[in-house]
């Protein structure tokens, strides 16, 4: 198994703070939960042994793979849209 990672670290709330900017969202949005059981502080990925095997290293910085991916979920929602499983936001 290889993981396809920045070998950045920015934590998860972050992410969810910059893909609700990126579509003019507003934070209030965020669902807080509890942890789960066996949950782990940091969710980075290592870049070491892709490269070693493959020579890949990611050449996109995050938050300019991040607006090209939001991008292209909004240009193909109908592709996308059938495959979704619907969201209750009703109570956010």
């Amino acid at each position: 198994m290889l993981n396809v990672a920045t070998g950045v670290d920015i934590p998860v709330v972050e992410i969810a703070d910059r893909v609700l900017d990126l579509l003019g969202r507003p934070a209030s949005l965020k669902v807080h939960v509890d942890e789960r059981l066996g949950q782990v502080d940091r969710h980075i990925g290592s870049t070491e042994k892709i490269a070693e095997l493959t020579g890949w290293r990611a050449r996109t910085a995050f938050d300019a793979g991040l607006e090209r991916t939001v991008a292209w979920y909004r240009d193909n929602e109908a592709w996308w849209s059938a495959l979704a499983m619907p969201v209750d936001v009703s109570s956010s």
